[in-house]
């Protein structure tokens, strides 16, 4: 069966889960020793993937982020968006 329509969600246009994400990150890379908040966490790296975040941050501090970092950010992200998610 074919779709009669596909939309496609760019992130703020009909669900704005950005809001949580830089939420998360803040809060992440804060529990990491490299406190940001959610406002820097929006304008350094919204669009960025994960992996570019870990490298910009370890680059600015001169040594490496937790192993655990992404997988950190990753479940508390489901979490939230799980619960606190409008549409």
């Amino acid at each position: 069966m074919t779709p009669d329509l596909v939309v496609f969600d760019f992130d703020g246009v009909l669900v704005d889960s950005e809001i949580i994400s830089n939420a998360v990150l803040a809060a992440v890379l804060t529990a990491l020793d490299y406190p940001l908040s959610e406002a820097e966490c929006r304008r350094r790296f919204t669009g960025l993937k994960m992996e570019a975040i870990r490298e910009m941050i370890e680059a600015e501090r001169g040594r490496a982020l937790s192993p655990h970092f992404e997988g950190m950010a990753r479940d508390e992200s489901y979490r939230r968006l799980g619960s606190e998610l409008k549409m």
